[in-house]
């Protein structure tokens, strides 16, 4: 696919890469000289100087052959204006990146109709939902959802004894429409059969319906309530979307903002939440706010080393769980060694919901476990391989799990003899060796 990335930042950068990785041909403008020949000279990306709302420089890049253009400055007037260009002079498809709220939520002006851009993507909304995720399920290292909802992926650390521990899969007792579909054991990744077991230390890649994973919690050792009391660090998009989300939850939030400008305005429209102007880097005021006793710390500020420093200073006063936000890539490796519960990064965050907007919802692919394996949901055309014929007859090579199959509006773990239609959601689990020929099965 041709595509255009407007905005050589860490998100464009990020995006950038990945794509390249699947074979996609990447344009790549900034107005920033040497943020774009920096990039192109790591990359095998068509870089270019100027601004994308140059109509001459845009046909220069050949927009009318462009399939796919995202505006992923800083600015979001630019990113919009830029689509919308885009759109006008040719290209397929566009997404734009926006932060502020009232490009997404506005009722009076329907912004993303009026410029004709298909998408507009927050970062920093998407970052507070997955956030979100943590926080209903305290336990899972990792949560994603397939199929509007319907199926739930969890990847759990088996880090103390319970009832699954040294039994064979098949006689584990879980409930019915839960999966293991795969296990990390130190550096091996494993596929599992009925007779594989799980053993202590053991990262699983669990699979099934929510409320069948529900029921499965106490046998996979989930025994973390969801927590009633929430501290928020930074009072940004990131922190204003999260305690947004929170509004309607029973547990006590309360969000930390140093700016008073800022501090008053949330308070004003977030009538649930407990507004205090602050810093969360300084301990006296943490011990003042009484930060200790809080079941959860999220840093969601703007700059790295003050959510370092903060989440540290929570975690010392005594906070069960921490989540931090992350957007250096420099810093990522070495925030993980750190000891904190999540870290999240917005670019990888916002990279993984465009991959799927470009993928064009046929195919939705979430890496597993350090991406030695792949997570893929498929909605079978009528032209793939796969269409009206049973799972036994596929011949799908080893590495391949089919997790889950949802035909009209049902969801069941298959069998071999149940038969894959048209229109049918598939879910399935395959290292990479096995990614190409499952994809050329399915998609």
């Amino acid at each position: 696919m041709n595509i255009l990335i407007v905005g050589a930042g860490t998100v464009g950068t990020y995006l950038a890469e990945a794509l390249v990785a699947e074979g996609h041909a990447v344009v790549m403008i900034d107005s920033d000289r040497e943020k774009v020949e920096d990039v192109a000279s790591r990359l095998d990306v068509h870089g270019i100087h100027g601004e994308a709302t140059d109509h001459a420089l845009l046909r220069r890049a050949g927009i009318e052959r462009i399939e796919l253009a995202l505006t992923l400055t800083n600015v979001d007037e630019v990113n919009l204006v830029s689509a919308m260009t885009c759109r006008r002079l040719g290209a397929g498809r566009t997404v734009a990146r926006v932060r502020k709220g009232i490009y997404l939520e506005s009722l009076e002006i329907p912004y993303r109709d009026l410029l004709g851009i298909d998408l507009l993507i927050s970062p920093e909304k998407q970052t507070a939902i997955e956030i979100a995720k943590f926080l209903e399920n305290p336990d899972a290292l990792s949560l994603e959802t397939f199929a509007h909802g319907q199926v739930q992926m969890r990847q759990i650390e088996m880090e103390q004894p319970c009832p699954v521990l040294g039994k064979r899969l098949g006689d584990a007792g879980l409930p019915e429409g839960v999966l293991v579909a795969a296990i990390s054991r130190e550096t091996e990744l494993m596929i599992p059969s009925g007779d594989d077991q799980l053993r202590l230390g053991d990262v699983a890649t669990v699979v099934g319906r929510p409320e069948a994973l529900e029921q499965a919690e106490p046998l996979l050792g989930q025994t973390t309530p969801e927590p009633k009391s929430i501290v928020i660090m930074g009072g940004g998009e990131v922190g204003r979307n999260l305690a947004l989300i929170l509004e309607s939850r029973p547990a006590q939030v309360t969000l930390i903002e140093r700016d008073e400008d800022r501090a008053q305005l949330l308070s004003e429209r977030l009538p649930n939440t407990s507004v205090i102007c602050g810093n969360a880097t300084q301990i006296d005021v943490m011990q003042e706010e009484g930060i200790g006793r809080a079941d959860v710390f999220i840093a969601t500020t703007g700059e790295d080393e003050d959510n370092i420093m903060g989440t540290v200073l929570a975690r010392e006063m005594g906070v069960r769980q921490t989540i931090v936000l992350i957007h250096r890539p420099d810093y990522a490796s070495i925030v993980q060694r750190m000891g904190f519960d999540h870290v999240l990064s917005p670019r990888v965050v916002t990279a993984k919901h465009l991959m799927q907007h470009i993928r064009g919802g046929d195919v939705r692919a979430i890496p597993v476990l350090g991406a030695g394996a792949e997570m893929l949901e498929f909605t079978v055309s009528p032209r793939a391989q796969a269409a009206g014929r049973p799972l036994r007859d596929l011949g799908l090579p080893r590495g391949v799990l089919i997790c889950a199959l949802v035909s009209g509006g049902h969801v069941r773990v298959p069998h071999g003899n149940d038969r894959v239609e048209a229109g049918d959601t598939v879910i399935a689990i395959a290292l990479r060796h096995a990614l190409k020929p499952l994809r050329a099965t399915f998609a």
